[in-house]
């Protein structure tokens, strides 16, 4: 429910406490975390509206993220609780949601993290992702630190402000080293396979412990090797290796689809997890 109130962050004292810290910043404004009693909530701070837009059209803009979200249901995607718009001048949005306690970037980031319990993490960021192109939206910024761990060890994907179920995109967002090299071209492309290959990107992470090149651009060298070798290095081998080379194919007209990763065999071989069960990890 968008609710429209004179009184907005009166509104959000009274239902979710008070503010403890800001916890994050993403596309289009910031992240503060309340606190009522023993309850979280995460409540995202739009930034203002631009100089040319008008209040309704700025409304429209930023609400975007919340309708999109409530129409949205699976359990690795974020679940946001209201949208509050402050009235009746200087107006601001605040987008309610549940606060994750983990960062996934933390467990990228903790050499003692086992391999397989990052490899399991990456299944179910897949299974998000497959049920947002199920639904014909692609997130368009996935990357470490759009993706959280709730207090069972289940992902979640958050930050759905460059999400888009419009099949043509145009011009990069988020970070260059999870971008597909097509996002960096000044002409339109499908976003959908743009997921794919930050999925691929995710997965070479947790295998080699780095980034392939810093960007999908022909000036970055590493990039360029690959462009020419067509081969993506790695330091041992892994079957999960043939699944990074999938999702990293140049061409996204046949970069290979989320329905195609969901089937591969390693999925099931993974000890915490299989395709349709997931361990809980106590965090």
């Amino acid at each position: 429910m968008v609710i429209h109130s004179v009184r907005a962050r009166a509104h959000l004292k009274s239902r979710y406490g008070t503010k403890v810290k800001t916890i994050g910043a993403g596309i289009g404004g910031t992240v503060d975390l309340y606190q009522a009693r023993d309850k979280y909530v995460a409540i995202k701070i739009f930034d203002d509206r631009e100089s040319y837009e008008s209040g309704n059209e700025y409304e429209s803009r930023v609400t975007a993220e919340y309708t999109l979200l409530q129409k949205l249901d699976h359990p690795n995607i974020l679940r946001v609780v209201e949208c509050v718009v402050s009235l009746p001048r200087r107006r601001k949005v605040y987008l309610a949601m549940e606060f994750y306690p983990l960062a996934f970037h933390d467990l990228i980031m903790q050499k003692s993290t086992p391999q397989d319990d990052l490899l399991c993490y990456w299944s179910q960021i897949l299974e998000g992702v497959a049920y947002l192109h199920s639904c014909g939206v692609a997130h368009r910024d996935l990357k470490f630190d759009n993706v959280a761990v709730d207090a069972t060890g289940t992902i979640k994907l958050i930050d759905f402000g460059a999400a888009t179920c419009n099949p043509v995109a145009y011009g990069m967002c988020g970070s260059e080293s999870f971008q597909a090299p097509e996002a960096f071209s000044k002409i339109s492309y499908s976003p959908i396979p743009t997921d794919i290959w930050s999925l691929g990107i995710i997965l070479y992470h947790i295998l080699a412990g780095k980034f392939p090149w810093q960007a999908a651009r022909r000036a970055d060298p590493d990039f360029a090797a690959f462009l020419e070798s067509n081969i993506v290095g790695f330091d041992t081998e892994h079957e999960a290796q043939n699944l990074v080379r999938a999702c990293l194919e140049i061409d996204p007209e046949i970069r290979v689809l989320t329905a195609a990763l969901l089937e591969h065999p390693l999925l099931d071989k993974l000890p915490c997890c299989s395709k349709n069960t997931h361990r809980k990890h106590q965090l």
